[in-house]
């Protein structure tokens, strides 16, 4: 490579480096994009409400089994003031398959098929999830914004997690949530916002437990009265 060249690559990658920088920009919280896109996110979507789902969770008995995968008929009631739910998943055939709730900050989970290993500690793994897809969707106070293209990215660091949600700023959706606990992350996304009237809810959400190693997909049918 000659002189020459090699002053043309130097400079190349300079240009490559600034525009990757560009694209993201330290944003503070109290910022005016930030703001707006949370407050317009927080704006349309409900407080409570009942919704018919249909929820297919994926899990594998043993590492080295096929993936088993369940499909069943899911109501959900949810209250973000109080921080209370219910879902309650049937069967094709009427069976119940399992029963998650949380009243008053206590949680319970009757699941009516087998889980692998430990299936208490997936139970209650099961119904935190379920927990953090629809409470705490919202960044907190402390939470450090960046941006890139389109997307906004809170993270929030504390002693014992992390905390990601991000959002899209031309709509301003909620997008994927990414709790890391440890060295494990839950990963959710949302995606395919219906409009209900007035308020907003993400037709698909699709999470994944790297710890517990399952997936469960929520499709939203409809938001009962």
């Amino acid at each position: 490579m000659n002189k020459h060249s090699r002053r043309y690559l130097h400079l190349l990658l300079v240009v490559l480096a600034l525009s990757l920088s560009s694209c993201r920009t330290e944003i503070p919280l109290t910022g005016d994009v930030a703001r707006q896109t949370v407050n317009r996110f927080d704006a349309s979507s409900p407080a409570r409400f009942s919704a018919r789902q249909t929820l297919t969770f994926t899990f594998r008995a043993h590492w080295w089994w096929p993936p088993v995968r369940l499909t069943a008929l899911g109501y959900a009631t949810i209250d973000r003031t109080a921080h209370d739910y219910a879902v309650v998943c049937l069967s094709p055939l009427g069976m119940k398959l399992f029963e998650v709730s949380c009243t008053n900050g206590q949680s319970k989970a009757v699941i009516q098929f087998p889980l692998p290993g430990n299936g208490d500690a997936m139970g209650k793994a099961i119904g935190a999830d379920i927990a953090a897809i629809y409470f705490d969707l919202l960044p907190g106070p402390d939470a450090v914004a960046t941006r890139r293209g389109d997307t906004l990215r809170f993270r929030e660091e504390r002693a014992d997690r992390r905390v990601d949600h991000e959002f899209s700023i031309s709509n301003g959706q909620l997008t994927g949530k990414t709790i890391r606990d440890g060295s494990c992350d839950t990963a959710i996304t949302f995606a395919d916002y219906r409009n209900d009237g007035t308020e907003m809810y993400p037709r698909m959400i699709t999470l994944k437990n790297h710890r517990y190693g399952y997936t469960l997909t929520i499709q939203t049918r409809s938001l009962l009265p």
